[in-house]
């Protein structure tokens, strides 16, 4: 009858040995699943995100075009001449709250400007103006990485009466 006992123990000892490990790999198979759906959850959110801040980063160039402070009026330009102001004037107002974490740049595209130089008070005081610089630096608060959006504008320049092309670029941290 020992025998018969010490059998039924191991046996019983068995069984528990197994249905533990059995639990143990179901335990683990849960987590790496739980751990998996989290991984893809989380990316998907992350594109999403980034979609929307390129979504809005292009609402908020097509927003800096119909600006009343860079506008030409009734035309669809921007006017050259209130660059330099706005630029101060972002000093002065809080315009981060609009533009947040980007860099706002124009950049004579036609005719070609041989210069690389941003355009400033002393450029634009300058005799050979428009054809002494190439682009203005709007606003600028952006991070280091960055992505970029852009979109051709008219230039007008109000001191000698020409329209040119240009580029508008918002560059946005990531």
């Amino acid at each position: 009858m020992r025998r018969t006992a010490a059998r039924k123990y191991t046996k019983a000892q068995l069984q528990l040995t197994e249905t533990i490990l059995v639990v143990f790999a179901i335990a683990i198979i849960v987590m790496l699943g739980t751990f998996l759906f989290y991984r893809y959850s989380i990316q998907g959110l992350s594109e999403t995100g980034e979609r929307l801040s390129e979504q809005q980063t292009s609402v908020l160039l097509a927003r800096i075009t119909s600006m009343a402070e860079l506008g030409c009026g009734e035309e669809n330009c921007m006017d050259t001449s209130k660059f330099i102001p706005f630029k101060n004037l972002i000093g002065a107002r809080d315009y981060r709250n609009i533009f947040g974490s980007k860099r706002i740049t124009v950049e004579q595209a036609y005719p070609e400007v041989d210069s690389d130089k941003e355009c400033n008070v002393q450029s634009y005081n300058q005799k050979d103006y428009p054809d002494n610089c190439k682009k203005w630096i709007l606003y600028d608060n952006a991070g280091k990485e960055f992505y970029a959006v852009s979109t051709p504008v008219v230039l007008y320049f109000p001191e000698v009466g020409e329209y040119r092309l240009g580029i508008l670029k918002v560059e946005a941290s990531r």
